[in-house]
C-alpha cells in the first residue's frame, strides 16, 4: 500500500477517461483517489468500491493529455 507522487509526461496525446491500478503484494489492487494536474488542468477520481471492474478508476468526463506537456499526479 502507498501513495504515489510523481509527473507524467506524455510522449503523445492522449484521451484519458479512467486509470488501471496493477495489483501487487499487501494491495487490495486497486486506487481509491487520483488527481491529474498542471495551470490548465485539474482531473479527480475517486473509487467507487468492489463493484464491477473495480481495478479501474474512472474520471467524471474524459480529458487530454497534450504531448510533451508536464502534469502532476497523486494517487
Amino acid at each position: 500500500m502507498g501513495t504515489h507522487n510523481g509527473t507524467i509526461t506524455a510522449n503523445v496525446t492522449i484521451e484519458v477517461s479512467k486509470l488501471y491500478t496493477y495489483p501487487c503484494a499487501g494491495t487490495g489492487g486497486h486506487t481509491e483517489y487520483a488527481r491529474i494536474w498542471n495551470s490548465t488542468l485539474d482531473e479527480v477520481a475517486i473509487w467507487s468500491g468492489y463493484v464491477g471492474d473495480w481495478h479501474n478508476i474512472s474520471f467524471d468526463k474524459p480529458f487530454t493529455l497534450v504531448a510533451n506537456e508536464n502534469y502532476n499526479s497523486c494517487n
